[in-house]
This record gives C-alpha cells, structure tokens and sequence, in this order.
C-alpha cells in the first residue's frame, strides 16, 4: 500500500482531533512539511514539482525526522506541542494510513533498525550458518558488524549508497568439545536510496563473503585488533586503562588430562605486576587463574 502528502496531512489533523488539540489542516500541512524538512509547505511543493520528494509514501520508505527542527516550526506556527505529543502525532498519521512505510524520531533510532537489520542478516544467512555448523559451539557469542550512519552525510537525493562493513560472528565455544573454531569474518553491504531530504527506500543488506576465521587468509578485510589490556578488561569486568601496565601474566595451553587436546588458554595472574592490580582482580573475583576458550586470543595483538 501507498499514501501521500495530503492524505498524511489529513490523518495529522484527525490524529490531533482525537487527542483533543484540533489543529487547522493547512497548519497540519505546514508541520508535515517540517516533518520532511521543508521550513515551509511552498518549500516542500517545490521540491515535489522538481522530482527531489516522491509523490507516493510506499512501504519501502523511511522518514527520519529533526525534532528540534519539527519544534521550531511547530512554535512558529504557534501550535501548543512538546516534543513527545509530535512525535506521537507523527507515528499516529503514518500508523492510519497502514502504507507500512517506516518513521524514526531521530537519525539514532534509524541506525538502531539498521544495525538490528545488518545482525539479522548476519544470522540468517546460509554460508555463515554452514560454518558455525562446523564449529563446536553453544551459541552465538557476539555479532560484531560496526559502522556509522547519518541521513546529513547521505549522497544527493535519488542516488544510492552502500556502507561496507567488516565485522564477525563470534560462537561460544564448547569447552567438553575439540575446538574447531570460533570465530565466522563477515563482510556485509548495507545500501539505501536517498529520495528525500529526510527520506530513504529500498534498505537492503546483503553478505559478501563469510569465512571462518582461521588466521591464514591476510589478504582477507579484518577488523581492528584490540589490545591485550582490552581483552584482560573484557574477561575481567574492569576498565581497560588500569590493566594497560599489568606485566608477568602466565598463559599456558589447556590440552586437558590427555595433553594432546587443545580446549584453551589458562591465563594466571598471581605472578602479575603491579600488585594492586593483582588485589583487584582477586577482590573482584576471588580467584586469579581464569581458563578461556581457544579463540580468546584472536584479533588480539601481539606482545
């Protein structure tokens, strides 16, 4: 299904109907508008004339509103809404008309759904699942696939746009299993057409390539290595920057009570320097030896 501008103007006016703050439609026009970015309606029509605003509203849209912007317009107007009765005025709109398109009160919300989008993807998809078959795992450990969005830095309306993003997928290892690998590199492309100053269609993702990360492909994209302090900070719940000094941990192979598997890493504190970082790790935890599954070391760099 579909809608348009009008149509969205009049289901405004009937959403602040119901909630008892009836405005005029041609007020409900002007905050739509605002809504789309345009500090005027004659703004807006311009750019609908020119090509630069699509005249349908299809399931395939997103709108990701300025509500600082909407507000200005709003007081200008000199309509008596705060932020939150705007928002909901907006998703109210957009919810009668059932054309499925998407709305987003900020640029932060729309990353959100698509970042949720990209680790769907992720999930799903068929070649990452055949590895992480082969793995002895117990579950997805972190789905790691970091980038950045703005609609402010989107390319001109009615061009499209592609983020690449290199991350992995990370298992839990079974530690009363062999070790077959923990870790699937994934290189995904998120793309998206700008067709509006705050509008954009035709989301997709899809997966480039997914290897198991067996440490032999270099020539592979990889993401940033983290510090060992980062690592130790993670397994031990305590901030990186006070682990950054910590000297003379002892790490040895788990190979189990045969000594010819590999299930892990032992890593020992008790020999560690300075001494009050080592009382904090005991404090924390009550132990100083920790083991770790085989992947613990990975993407981490060197000593």
């Amino acid at each position: 299904m579909s809608t348009n501008f009008s149509t969205l103007a009049y289901s405004l006016r009937v959403a602040s109907q119901i909630r008892g703050t009836a405005i005029k439609l041609g007020h409900a026009h002007q905050l739509l508008a605002a809504a789309f970015g345009y500090g005027s309606l004659a703004g807006y029509q311009h750019s609908l004339a020119s090509g630069r605003e699509p005249t349908q509203i299809t399931s395939e849209c997103h709108l990701i509103l300025d509500i600082p912007f909407l507000s200005r317009r709003s007081a200008e107007l000199q309509l008596n809404f705060n932020d939150s009765q705007l928002v909901e005025l907006m998703f109210a709109a957009f919810a009668a008309q059932k054309c499925g398109a998407g709305i987003y009160h900020s640029d932060e919300a729309f990353f959100n759904a698509l970042h949720d989008l990209v680790q769907q993807t992720v999930l799903n998809d068929e070649d990452v699942s055949n590895h992480t078959a082969n793995m002895n795992t117990n579950g997805v450990s972190e789905i790691y696939m970091p980038f950045d969005f703005s609609i402010d830095v989107l390319p001109e309306i009615g061009e499209w746009f592609d983020i690449q993003i290199v991350g992995h997928l990370a298992m839990i290892p079974d530690e009363e299993r062999l070790y077959y690998g923990d870790t699937v590199d994934v290189v995904a492309e998120l793309s998206m057409q700008r067709n509006g100053r705050k509008l954009v269609s035709g989301v997709t993702v899809k997966i480039l390539s997914a290897e198991p990360d067996d440490g032999w492909a270099d020539d592979r994209p990889r993401v940033p290595l983290q510090s060992r302090a980062e690592a130790f900070g993670k397994l031990l719940d305590i901030p990186a920057p006070l682990l950054v000094d910590l000297n003379n941990v002892d790490i040895w192979q788990d190979t189990g009570n045969s000594g010819e598997g590999f299930y892990g890493y032992v890593i020992d504190f008790t020999n560690a320097d300075p001494e009050s970082v080592v009382h904090l790790i005991f404090a924390k935890h009550g132990r100083l030896s920790f083991n770790v599954w085989p992947g613990f070391f990975d993407g981490v760099e060197p000593e």
